[in-house]
């Protein structure tokens, strides 16, 4: 499995330039989707592209997609349950490119929430990813903020002391993480 200096230094070559608060958003999702890509090799019924998929947020494979893909069972809410449900996802081919499209999906659809890690707001990432249509299903608002919340904080919380960060410090905006998206984007290599 990889750990977390492991998983840093492959979101630090897929993008050089991320700060810290968004380095430790990227790799809290990612760990807590999918163990950053590895998680997929120990789920049951996964096909078996999902075992290097390099899948780091789990992000699933829409319509728009035009690179492999694998399936992998999941569960959802419908109308105040839980069901079992088939999810098509993005497969990668490398790490990298794993880690470096889940920083993209954050940083262009998730701003709140990538806002908030910026200004050290932790307690309101869950909060802003719902709000921006993150998860899946139709759970209560409250029911899977608070869900989240109870496995996105221990997560934040091991993986700042995993890799030494640290207390994290507030910064305002998206600075460099903005510009270097921007810069990414208007060199032709953005894909939606």
């Amino acid at each position: 499995m990889t750990t977390a200096g492991e998983a840093l230094a492959t979101l630090r070559r897929a993008v050089p330039d991320i700060g810290t608060p968004m380095a430790l958003l990227v790799l809290t999702i990612g760990r807590l989707e999918s163990h950053w890509g590895d998680g997929w090799r120990s789920t049951p019924g996964v096909s078996s592209a999902a075992a290097g998929s390099h899948n780091w947020g789990a992000i699933h494979a829409g319509s728009s997609w035009r690179g492999a893909t694998f399936t992998a069972p999941e569960k959802r809410w419908q109308r105040d349950q839980v069901v079992d449900y088939t999810g098509t996802f993005r497969a990668y081919p490398s790490a990298e490119e794993g880690a470096r499209d889940l920083w993209h999906l954050l940083a262009s659809r998730y701003t709140a929430a990538t806002d908030a890690a910026l200004n050290g707001q932790w307690e309101r990432v869950s909060e802003a990813l719902y709000d921006q249509g993150y998860y899946t299903g139709t759970a209560p608002r409250e029911q899977a903020i608070a869900a989240h919340r109870r496995r996105f904080m221990p997560l934040l919380e091991q993986t700042r002391a995993d890799i030494g960060a640290g207390p994290v410090a507030a910064a305002g905006g998206l600075g460099g993480v903005g510009i270097l998206f921007l810069l990414w984007a208007l060199s032709g290599r953005l894909r939606l």
